[in-house]
Protein backbone atom coordinates (compact mmCIF):
# COMPACT_ATOMS: atom_id res chain seq x y z
CA UNK A 1 0.00 0.00 0.00
CA UNK A 2 2.79 2.39 0.95
CA UNK A 3 4.52 1.68 -2.33
CA UNK A 4 1.25 2.21 -4.20
CA UNK A 5 0.65 5.57 -2.49
CA UNK A 6 4.10 6.73 -3.58
CA UNK A 7 3.61 5.63 -7.16
CA UNK A 8 3.70 8.16 -10.04
CA UNK A 9 0.03 7.53 -10.86
CA UNK A 10 -1.10 8.52 -7.39
CA UNK A 11 1.23 11.50 -7.19
CA UNK A 12 0.28 12.85 -10.62
CA UNK A 13 -3.37 12.04 -10.05
CA UNK A 14 -3.39 13.82 -6.68
CA UNK A 15 -1.73 16.89 -8.18
CA UNK A 16 -4.23 16.95 -11.04
CA UNK A 17 -7.13 16.64 -8.59
CA UNK A 18 -5.79 19.46 -6.40
CA UNK A 19 -5.25 21.72 -9.44
CA UNK A 20 -8.74 20.95 -10.74
CA UNK A 21 -10.33 21.68 -7.37
CA UNK A 22 -8.30 24.87 -7.03
CA UNK A 23 -9.38 25.99 -10.50
CA UNK A 24 -13.04 25.35 -9.66
CA UNK A 25 -12.74 27.33 -6.40
CA UNK A 26 -11.09 30.25 -8.24
CA UNK A 27 -13.87 30.27 -10.86
CA UNK A 28 -16.56 30.27 -8.15
CA UNK A 29 -14.88 33.07 -6.18
CA UNK A 30 -14.40 35.14 -9.33
CA UNK A 31 -18.03 34.60 -10.31
CA UNK A 32 -19.24 35.75 -6.88
CA UNK A 33 -16.90 38.78 -6.94
CA UNK A 34 -17.95 39.81 -10.45
CA UNK A 35 -21.63 39.37 -9.51
CA UNK A 36 -21.19 41.63 -6.47
CA UNK A 37 -19.26 44.16 -8.54
CA UNK A 38 -21.83 44.50 -11.33
CA UNK A 39 -24.59 44.63 -8.72
CA UNK A 40 -22.83 47.64 -7.22
CA UNK A 41 -21.83 49.12 -10.60
CA UNK A 42 -24.46 48.10 -13.23
CA UNK A 43 -22.67 50.01 -16.00
CA UNK A 44 -19.91 47.37 -15.91
CA UNK A 45 -22.36 44.99 -17.54
CA UNK A 46 -22.02 44.73 -21.30
CA UNK A 47 -25.29 45.72 -23.00
CA UNK A 48 -25.83 42.98 -25.58
CA UNK A 49 -29.45 43.94 -26.35
CA UNK A 50 -30.21 44.54 -30.04
CA UNK A 51 -30.73 48.30 -29.60
CA UNK A 52 -28.55 48.94 -26.51
CA UNK A 53 -31.73 49.51 -24.52
CA UNK A 54 -29.92 49.70 -21.19
CA UNK A 55 -27.06 51.97 -22.26
CA UNK A 56 -26.95 55.49 -20.82
CA UNK A 57 -25.78 58.40 -22.98
CA UNK A 58 -23.12 60.91 -22.00
CA UNK A 59 -25.78 63.65 -21.99
CA UNK A 60 -27.72 61.85 -19.26
CA UNK A 61 -24.56 61.11 -17.28
CA UNK A 62 -23.59 64.78 -17.23
CA UNK A 63 -27.10 66.02 -16.41
CA UNK A 64 -27.85 63.50 -13.63
CA UNK A 65 -24.41 63.79 -12.03
CA UNK A 66 -25.19 67.47 -11.27
CA UNK A 67 -28.23 66.68 -9.11
CA UNK A 68 -28.17 68.29 -5.69
CA UNK A 69 -31.59 67.15 -4.47
CA UNK A 70 -33.16 63.76 -3.91
CA UNK A 71 -35.29 62.16 -6.63
CA UNK A 72 -37.55 59.22 -5.81
CA UNK A 73 -38.96 57.03 -8.58
CA UNK A 74 -42.05 54.95 -7.77
CA UNK A 75 -43.08 52.11 -10.07
CA UNK A 76 -46.83 51.77 -9.56
CA UNK A 77 -48.43 48.45 -10.49
CA UNK A 78 -51.13 46.05 -9.36
CA UNK A 79 -48.87 43.30 -7.97
CA UNK A 80 -45.80 42.75 -5.80
CA UNK A 81 -43.66 41.40 -8.62
CA UNK A 82 -40.69 43.37 -9.89
CA UNK A 83 -39.74 43.93 -13.52
CA UNK A 84 -36.08 42.94 -14.03
CA UNK A 85 -35.83 45.13 -17.16
CA UNK A 86 -36.98 48.22 -15.26
CA UNK A 87 -34.54 47.33 -12.50
CA UNK A 88 -31.72 47.08 -15.02
CA UNK A 89 -32.37 50.60 -16.32
CA UNK A 90 -33.07 52.25 -12.96
CA UNK A 91 -30.04 50.68 -11.28
CA UNK A 92 -27.90 52.45 -13.86
CA UNK A 93 -29.53 55.77 -12.94
CA UNK A 94 -28.89 55.04 -9.24
CA UNK A 95 -25.23 54.49 -10.04
CA UNK A 96 -25.01 57.95 -11.65
CA UNK A 97 -26.18 59.84 -8.57
CA UNK A 98 -26.64 59.06 -4.87
CA UNK A 99 -29.69 61.34 -5.00
CA UNK A 100 -31.69 58.83 -7.09
CA UNK A 101 -33.58 55.87 -5.66
CA UNK A 102 -36.57 53.81 -6.73
CA UNK A 103 -39.13 51.43 -5.26
CA UNK A 104 -42.25 49.50 -6.27
CA UNK A 105 -45.77 50.35 -5.10
CA UNK A 106 -48.61 47.80 -5.18
CA UNK A 107 -51.63 50.03 -5.84
CA UNK A 108 -54.11 47.36 -4.72
CA UNK A 109 -52.46 47.16 -1.29
CA UNK A 110 -51.81 50.89 -0.96
CA UNK A 111 -54.81 52.79 -2.41
CA UNK A 112 -53.82 55.88 -0.42
CA UNK A 113 -50.84 56.26 -2.76
CA UNK A 114 -53.25 56.70 -5.68
CA UNK A 115 -55.27 59.28 -3.77
CA UNK A 116 -52.15 61.34 -3.19
CA UNK A 117 -51.97 62.01 -6.92
CA UNK A 118 -55.67 62.81 -7.38
CA UNK A 119 -56.48 59.91 -9.67
CA UNK A 120 -53.80 60.81 -12.23
CA UNK A 121 -52.13 57.42 -11.92
CA UNK A 122 -52.82 54.28 -13.89
CA UNK A 123 -52.65 51.57 -11.18
CA UNK A 124 -51.76 48.94 -13.77
CA UNK A 125 -48.51 50.63 -14.76
CA UNK A 126 -47.13 54.11 -14.08
CA UNK A 127 -43.92 55.81 -13.05
CA UNK A 128 -43.95 58.66 -10.54
CA UNK A 129 -40.80 60.76 -10.56
CA UNK A 130 -40.82 62.98 -7.48
CA UNK A 131 -38.56 65.54 -5.84
CA UNK A 132 -39.87 67.57 -2.92
CA UNK A 133 -43.31 68.92 -3.83
CA UNK A 134 -42.84 68.48 -7.57
CA UNK A 135 -43.66 65.30 -9.46
CA UNK A 136 -44.18 63.99 -12.98
CA UNK A 137 -46.33 61.00 -13.91
CA UNK A 138 -45.22 58.83 -16.80
CA UNK A 139 -47.16 55.94 -18.29
CA UNK A 140 -45.21 52.68 -18.49
CA UNK A 141 -45.79 52.72 -22.25
CA UNK A 142 -43.67 55.88 -22.50
CA UNK A 143 -40.77 53.97 -20.95
CA UNK A 144 -41.39 50.73 -22.84
CA UNK A 145 -41.58 52.48 -26.23
CA UNK A 146 -43.91 51.60 -29.08
CA UNK A 147 -42.13 48.30 -29.72
CA UNK A 148 -41.43 47.36 -26.10
CA UNK A 149 -37.68 47.65 -26.68
CA UNK A 150 -37.26 50.70 -24.43
CA UNK A 151 -36.31 52.99 -27.31
CA UNK A 152 -37.80 56.02 -25.50
CA UNK A 153 -36.91 55.07 -21.91
CA UNK A 154 -33.81 57.20 -21.42
CA UNK A 155 -35.27 60.32 -23.04
CA UNK A 156 -38.41 60.03 -20.90
CA UNK A 157 -36.77 59.26 -17.55
CA UNK A 158 -33.96 61.80 -17.86
CA UNK A 159 -36.26 64.67 -18.81
CA UNK A 160 -38.70 63.75 -16.04
CA UNK A 161 -35.84 63.92 -13.52
CA UNK A 162 -34.72 67.30 -14.89
CA UNK A 163 -38.30 68.59 -14.79
CA UNK A 164 -38.90 67.82 -11.10
CA UNK A 165 -35.52 69.21 -10.07
CA UNK A 166 -35.75 72.47 -12.07
CA UNK A 167 -36.73 75.78 -10.50
CA UNK A 168 -39.85 76.19 -12.61
CA UNK A 169 -41.73 74.43 -15.38
CA UNK A 170 -41.24 76.01 -18.79
CA UNK A 171 -44.28 77.01 -20.82
CA UNK A 172 -44.84 76.93 -24.58
CA UNK A 173 -47.67 79.02 -26.02
CA UNK A 174 -49.39 78.28 -29.35
CA UNK A 175 -50.99 81.30 -30.99
CA UNK A 176 -54.72 81.37 -31.78
CA UNK A 177 -57.04 83.83 -33.55
CA UNK A 178 -55.77 83.18 -37.09
CA UNK A 179 -57.55 79.89 -37.84
CA UNK A 180 -54.51 77.90 -36.72
CA UNK A 181 -55.08 74.14 -36.66
CA UNK A 182 -54.24 72.19 -33.53
CA UNK A 183 -50.67 70.94 -33.74
CA UNK A 184 -51.35 67.72 -31.84
CA UNK A 185 -48.06 66.01 -32.59
CA UNK A 186 -46.05 69.09 -31.69
CA UNK A 187 -47.99 69.48 -28.46
CA UNK A 188 -47.37 65.82 -27.71
CA UNK A 189 -43.63 66.33 -28.14
CA UNK A 190 -43.72 69.26 -25.70
CA UNK A 191 -45.69 67.16 -23.21
CA UNK A 192 -43.09 64.39 -23.44
CA UNK A 193 -40.44 66.99 -22.62
CA UNK A 194 -42.57 67.90 -19.59
CA UNK A 195 -43.32 71.42 -20.81
CA UNK A 196 -46.58 73.21 -20.06
CA UNK A 197 -48.47 73.91 -23.31
CA UNK A 198 -51.09 76.67 -23.57
CA UNK A 199 -52.73 78.83 -26.22
CA UNK A 200 -52.66 82.61 -26.52
CA UNK A 201 -54.42 85.29 -28.55
CA UNK A 202 -51.81 87.94 -29.32
CA UNK A 203 -54.29 90.71 -28.62
CA UNK A 204 -53.11 90.14 -25.07
CA UNK A 205 -49.54 90.41 -23.81
CA UNK A 206 -47.37 87.31 -23.85
CA UNK A 207 -47.04 86.08 -20.24
CA UNK A 208 -43.64 86.52 -18.66
CA UNK A 209 -43.19 82.79 -17.96
CA UNK A 210 -43.40 81.96 -21.69
CA UNK A 211 -40.29 80.18 -22.94
CA UNK A 212 -41.36 79.69 -26.55
CA UNK A 213 -44.01 81.03 -28.89
CA UNK A 214 -45.22 78.78 -31.72
CA UNK A 215 -47.14 80.20 -34.68
CA UNK A 216 -48.58 77.12 -36.32
CA UNK A 217 -50.19 77.25 -39.77
CA UNK A 218 -52.14 80.56 -39.57
CA UNK A 219 -54.60 81.21 -42.40
CA UNK A 220 -55.14 84.92 -41.76
CA UNK A 221 -52.46 87.57 -41.41
CA UNK A 222 -51.25 89.17 -38.19
CA UNK A 223 -51.84 92.83 -37.43
CA UNK A 224 -48.85 95.09 -36.92
CA UNK A 225 -49.76 95.29 -33.22
CA UNK A 226 -49.53 91.48 -33.00
CA UNK A 227 -46.24 91.51 -34.88
CA UNK A 228 -44.92 94.05 -32.36
CA UNK A 229 -46.07 91.72 -29.58
CA UNK A 230 -44.08 88.83 -31.12
CA UNK A 231 -41.01 91.02 -31.62
CA UNK A 232 -41.19 92.32 -28.05
CA UNK A 233 -41.35 88.74 -26.76
CA UNK A 234 -38.30 87.74 -28.83
CA UNK A 235 -36.27 90.76 -27.71
CA UNK A 236 -36.83 89.70 -24.11
CA UNK A 237 -35.04 86.44 -24.91
CA UNK A 238 -37.98 84.29 -26.05
CA UNK A 239 -37.68 81.52 -28.65
CA UNK A 240 -39.90 81.42 -31.74
CA UNK A 241 -41.15 78.75 -34.12
CA UNK A 242 -43.24 79.45 -37.21
CA UNK A 243 -44.93 76.84 -39.39
CA UNK A 244 -46.48 78.17 -42.62
CA UNK A 245 -49.08 76.54 -44.86
CA UNK A 246 -48.87 77.05 -48.66
CA UNK A 247 -52.55 76.12 -48.99
CA UNK A 248 -53.39 79.30 -47.03
CA UNK A 249 -53.10 82.89 -48.39
CA UNK A 250 -49.69 84.56 -48.39
CA UNK A 251 -49.36 86.45 -45.09
CA UNK A 252 -47.68 89.75 -45.97
CA UNK A 253 -47.22 91.22 -42.48
CA UNK A 254 -45.85 88.03 -40.97
CA UNK A 255 -43.50 87.42 -43.91
CA UNK A 256 -42.18 90.99 -43.71
CA UNK A 257 -41.35 90.41 -40.06
CA UNK A 258 -39.53 87.17 -40.95
CA UNK A 259 -37.26 89.24 -43.24
CA UNK A 260 -35.83 90.84 -40.11
CA UNK A 261 -34.32 87.41 -39.42
CA UNK A 262 -32.53 87.43 -42.78
CA UNK A 263 -34.97 85.03 -44.43
CA UNK A 264 -37.48 85.75 -47.21
CA UNK A 265 -40.67 83.76 -47.68
CA UNK A 266 -41.45 83.84 -51.39
CA UNK A 267 -45.00 83.31 -52.64
CA UNK A 268 -43.88 80.18 -54.47
CA UNK A 269 -44.62 76.53 -53.81
CA UNK A 270 -41.67 74.17 -53.55
CA UNK A 271 -42.01 70.53 -54.59
CA UNK A 272 -39.77 67.54 -55.27
CA UNK A 273 -39.21 66.10 -58.74
CA UNK A 274 -36.89 63.23 -57.80
CA UNK A 275 -39.18 60.22 -58.28
CA UNK A 276 -37.28 58.19 -55.65
CA UNK A 277 -38.32 60.74 -53.01
CA UNK A 278 -41.94 61.36 -54.10
CA UNK A 279 -44.68 59.69 -52.01
CA UNK A 280 -47.74 59.95 -54.25
CA UNK A 281 -50.22 58.23 -51.92
CA UNK A 282 -49.72 61.00 -49.35
CA UNK A 283 -49.28 63.87 -51.83
CA UNK A 284 -45.84 64.52 -50.40
CA UNK A 285 -42.15 63.78 -50.61
CA UNK A 286 -39.18 62.84 -48.46
CA UNK A 287 -37.01 65.91 -47.78
CA UNK A 288 -33.25 65.94 -47.29
CA UNK A 289 -31.55 66.70 -43.97
CA UNK A 290 -29.26 69.62 -44.71
CA UNK A 291 -26.75 68.91 -41.94
CA UNK A 292 -25.21 65.63 -40.87
CA UNK A 293 -25.57 66.40 -37.15
CA UNK A 294 -29.36 65.92 -37.44
CA UNK A 295 -28.91 62.36 -38.71
CA UNK A 296 -28.11 60.91 -35.28
CA UNK A 297 -31.53 61.93 -33.93
CA UNK A 298 -33.59 61.32 -37.08
CA UNK A 299 -33.59 57.60 -37.80
CA UNK A 300 -36.64 57.39 -40.07
CA UNK A 301 -37.98 59.07 -43.18
CA UNK A 302 -39.71 62.44 -42.92
CA UNK A 303 -42.92 62.99 -44.89
CA UNK A 304 -43.21 66.52 -46.24
CA UNK A 305 -46.03 68.20 -48.18
CA UNK A 306 -45.44 71.12 -50.62
CA UNK A 307 -43.73 74.07 -48.95
CA UNK A 308 -43.31 77.80 -49.31
CA UNK A 309 -39.98 78.73 -50.83
CA UNK A 310 -37.60 80.05 -48.14
CA UNK A 311 -34.53 82.02 -49.23
CA UNK A 312 -31.69 83.02 -46.92
CA UNK A 313 -31.09 86.72 -47.63
CA UNK A 314 -27.98 86.99 -45.49
CA UNK A 315 -26.16 85.00 -42.83
CA UNK A 316 -23.10 85.50 -40.63
CA UNK A 317 -23.77 89.23 -40.84
CA UNK A 318 -25.99 91.77 -39.06
CA UNK A 319 -25.73 89.50 -36.00
CA UNK A 320 -27.74 86.83 -37.83
CA UNK A 321 -26.75 83.23 -38.60
CA UNK A 322 -29.05 80.97 -40.64
CA UNK A 323 -28.73 77.33 -41.62
CA UNK A 324 -31.08 75.11 -43.62
CA UNK A 325 -32.57 72.16 -41.75
CA UNK A 326 -34.68 70.50 -44.45
CA UNK A 327 -34.27 70.95 -48.20
CA UNK A 328 -35.32 69.32 -51.43
CA UNK A 329 -32.86 67.31 -53.47
CA UNK A 330 -31.07 69.02 -56.37
CA UNK A 331 -34.21 68.20 -58.36
CA UNK A 332 -36.55 70.48 -56.43
CA UNK A 333 -38.74 73.01 -58.22
CA UNK A 334 -40.53 76.23 -57.23
CA UNK A 335 -43.79 77.37 -58.78
CA UNK A 336 -44.99 81.00 -58.32
CA UNK A 337 -48.52 81.49 -56.98
CA UNK A 338 -51.11 81.62 -59.78
CA UNK A 339 -48.72 80.07 -62.28
CA UNK A 340 -47.96 76.58 -63.52
CA UNK A 341 -44.47 77.49 -64.73
CA UNK A 342 -41.95 75.54 -62.66
CA UNK A 343 -38.43 76.78 -62.03
CA UNK A 344 -35.31 75.00 -63.21
CA UNK A 345 -34.33 72.08 -60.93
CA UNK A 346 -32.44 73.27 -57.86
CA UNK A 347 -32.06 72.71 -54.12
CA UNK A 348 -34.69 74.70 -52.21
CA UNK A 349 -35.02 75.28 -48.48
CA UNK A 350 -38.03 73.82 -46.66
CA UNK A 351 -37.07 74.83 -43.14
CA UNK A 352 -34.41 77.09 -41.63
CA UNK A 353 -32.96 77.63 -38.16
CA UNK A 354 -31.89 81.23 -37.52
CA UNK A 355 -30.03 82.72 -34.57
CA UNK A 356 -29.86 86.44 -33.75
CA UNK A 357 -27.56 88.24 -31.33
CA UNK A 358 -29.45 91.02 -29.56
CA UNK A 359 -28.03 94.36 -28.43
CA UNK A 360 -27.37 92.96 -24.95
CA UNK A 361 -25.42 90.10 -26.61
CA UNK A 362 -28.05 87.53 -25.65
CA UNK A 363 -28.96 84.92 -28.25
CA UNK A 364 -32.45 84.17 -29.58
CA UNK A 365 -33.51 81.53 -32.09
CA UNK A 366 -36.28 81.11 -34.66
CA UNK A 367 -37.21 77.95 -36.52
CA UNK A 368 -39.13 78.61 -39.73
CA UNK A 369 -40.81 75.81 -41.67
CA UNK A 370 -42.57 76.44 -44.98
CA UNK A 371 -44.99 73.54 -44.47
CA UNK A 372 -47.08 72.17 -41.56
CA UNK A 373 -44.83 69.06 -41.77
CA UNK A 374 -47.86 66.86 -40.97
CA UNK A 375 -47.63 67.82 -37.30
CA UNK A 376 -51.35 68.61 -37.17
CA UNK A 377 -52.46 65.03 -37.87
CA UNK A 378 -51.43 61.51 -37.00
CA UNK A 379 -48.34 60.79 -39.10
CA UNK A 380 -47.89 57.44 -40.76
CA UNK A 381 -45.85 54.88 -38.80
CA UNK A 382 -43.14 54.69 -41.47
CA UNK A 383 -42.61 58.46 -41.25
CA UNK A 384 -41.84 58.84 -37.54
CA UNK A 385 -38.99 61.11 -38.64
CA UNK A 386 -41.52 63.98 -38.55
CA UNK A 387 -41.72 63.72 -34.78
CA UNK A 388 -37.99 63.16 -34.47
CA UNK A 389 -37.00 66.28 -36.44
CA UNK A 390 -39.58 68.38 -34.58
CA UNK A 391 -38.21 67.15 -31.25
CA UNK A 392 -34.62 67.84 -32.32
CA UNK A 393 -35.45 71.35 -33.52
CA UNK A 394 -37.34 72.04 -30.30
CA UNK A 395 -34.18 71.31 -28.31
CA UNK A 396 -32.08 73.52 -30.60
CA UNK A 397 -34.57 76.38 -30.54
CA UNK A 398 -35.32 76.32 -26.83
CA UNK A 399 -31.92 76.18 -25.19
CA UNK A 400 -32.46 75.09 -21.62
CA UNK A 401 -30.73 73.12 -18.89
CA UNK A 402 -34.13 71.76 -17.85
CA UNK A 403 -34.31 69.25 -20.68
CA UNK A 404 -32.06 67.50 -23.16
CA UNK A 405 -32.87 65.83 -26.44
CA UNK A 406 -31.81 62.19 -26.37
CA UNK A 407 -32.44 60.43 -29.68
CA UNK A 408 -34.69 57.40 -29.45
CA UNK A 409 -32.81 54.15 -29.64
CA UNK A 410 -33.50 52.25 -32.80
CA UNK A 411 -36.21 49.62 -32.48
CA UNK A 412 -35.01 47.64 -35.46
CA UNK A 413 -33.89 44.09 -34.84
CA UNK A 414 -31.28 43.33 -37.45
CA UNK A 415 -30.47 39.75 -38.30
CA UNK A 416 -26.79 38.85 -38.16
CA UNK A 417 -25.69 37.90 -41.65
CA UNK A 418 -22.36 36.45 -42.77
CA UNK A 419 -20.77 36.32 -46.17
CA UNK A 420 -19.74 32.98 -47.72
CA UNK A 421 -16.09 33.79 -47.08
CA UNK A 422 -16.82 34.50 -43.39
CA UNK A 423 -18.72 31.23 -43.02
CA UNK A 424 -15.83 29.28 -44.59
CA UNK A 425 -13.29 31.05 -42.33
CA UNK A 426 -15.28 30.27 -39.18
CA UNK A 427 -15.73 26.63 -40.27
CA UNK A 428 -11.96 26.24 -40.86
CA UNK A 429 -11.16 27.72 -37.43
CA UNK A 430 -13.64 25.36 -35.74
CA UNK A 431 -12.17 22.33 -37.54
CA UNK A 432 -8.61 23.34 -36.62
CA UNK A 433 -9.59 23.83 -32.98
CA UNK A 434 -11.37 20.48 -32.92
CA UNK A 435 -8.33 18.65 -34.36
CA UNK A 436 -6.03 20.54 -31.99
CA UNK A 437 -8.07 19.46 -28.98
CA UNK A 438 -8.18 15.88 -30.30
CA UNK A 439 -4.41 15.74 -30.81
CA UNK A 440 -3.80 17.27 -27.36
CA UNK A 441 -6.09 14.63 -25.83
CA UNK A 442 -4.21 11.83 -27.58
CA UNK A 443 -0.82 13.16 -26.42
CA UNK A 444 -2.02 13.38 -22.80
CA UNK A 445 -3.50 9.87 -23.01
CA UNK A 446 -0.25 8.41 -24.38
CA UNK A 447 1.86 10.10 -21.70
CA UNK A 448 -0.41 8.91 -18.93
CA UNK A 449 -0.20 5.36 -20.29
CA UNK A 450 3.56 5.47 -19.76
CA UNK A 451 3.26 6.48 -16.07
Amino acid sequence: MKKFMKSKKIRYGTNATILTALFIVIVIVLNIAVGMLVERFPSLKIDLSSNNMFSISQETREAVSKLDQDVKIFLVQSSDSENPLYNEILNRYKELSPHIDYSYVNATKDPSFLQKYSGQLNPIGSFVIESGERFEIVASSEVDGKTGRFETAENTLTNAILSVTSDEKQTIYFTTGHEEPEYKTLQGIADKKFFETKTIDLRQEVPQETSMLIIGGPKTDFTMAEIDMVDSFVKKGGSLQIYLDPSAPYLTNLCEYIKEWGVEVKNETVNEEDSSKVVKQYNGFIPTLAKADYSSSVTSNILCTPSFRLDILYSNTKSVTSEPVLTTSANGTATPAGSDQKSEPNTFNISILTTRILDDQSEVTMYLCGTPLNLTTEYQQQYVGNEQIASTVLSKTLKSENFINIPDKTADVKAVTMSTASVVSVAVIIVILAFGILILGIVIWVRRRRL
